[in-house]
């Protein structure tokens, strides 16, 4: 009998340890899943992404994208997406740095009169005008008008990286040679970059007809394309590009 009695406690005390063992495991399982719910919900550290930078493209009609269906497909937004910019887009047909466009639309003023209007930051600003400035006479009028436009944009975005391109049009019609030893010395005198397509050969050699729009001036869609295609490369060899 009190052989049984032994057999019984030990069997009891078995179980009691048996029990108290299962308790211990359960609080470190639920300690670990705890832990595990816990760092699940932890916050992820706080990024910022940085904003995209701007591009502003100041001309005329050429600039504006006359001969596209959309504002997206002209040159100018095409080209600044491919560098990584967001196109900030300043033009109006007939204008210049001296002619005012009226003739095109009533409201139309030159490119001076719009910069002081135009609020964005930009860190690119590519200057696309002077082919209607024909009308006045280039060393005692546009001359001075372009170097006072250059110091006021200068002035109003001193960290900009600044580009001036030497007028032209696609089918070599009205090539401005008179701007391209200017633009040389303006560039260097207020640290900026010039692009002349014409005399670096852009459309040399190239059937140019399929490329310009119904009016026989300006680029149609296959125009802008390959314009965006000239200026992107071209602009990422000067080492422009923020992607």
């Amino acid at each position: 009998m009190a052989r049984k009695k032994k057999q019984t406690l030990a069997i009891i005390l078995v179980a009691i340890l048996a029990l108290a063992s299962v308790g211990i495991v359960g609080l470190a399982v639920a300690k670990t899943e705890s832990a595990k719910s816990t760092a699940v919900f932890t916050p992820p550290p706080n990024t910022e992404i940085p904003p995209i930078p701007m591009a502003l493209w100041v001309g005329d009609s050429y600039t504006e994208g006359t001969g596209v269906r959309e504002a997206a497909q002209a040159y100018p937004s095409a080209t600044s997406r491919s560098l990584g910019y967001m196109p900030i887009i300043d033009a109006q047909g007939g204008t210049g740095f001296v002619n005012d466009g009226k003739k095109n639309v009533a409201t139309n003023v030159p490119m001076a009169d719009r910069l002081q209007k135009t609020s964005a930051t930009p860190k690119l600003v590519v200057i696309d005008g002077g082919r209607n400035d024909g009308v006045a006479d280039f060393n005692t009028v546009v001359k001075p008008a372009v170097t006072s436009y250059l110091d006021a944009v200068k002035a109003k975005w001193p960290d900009a990286t600044i580009v001036l391109i030497v007028p032209y049009y696609i089918e070599g019609k009205g090539v401005f040679r008179s701007f391209t030893n200017f633009y040389a010395e303006e560039a260097k005198r207020i640290g900026a970059l010039a692009i002349d397509p014409m005399a670096e050969g852009w459309f040399a050699g190239m059937n140019t007809a399929p490329l310009i729009y119904t009016d026989k001036i300006h680029p149609n869609e296959a125009g802008h394309k390959l314009l965006a295609e000239k200026f992107t490369a071209r602009l990422k060899e000067l080492g422009v590009s923020a992607v």
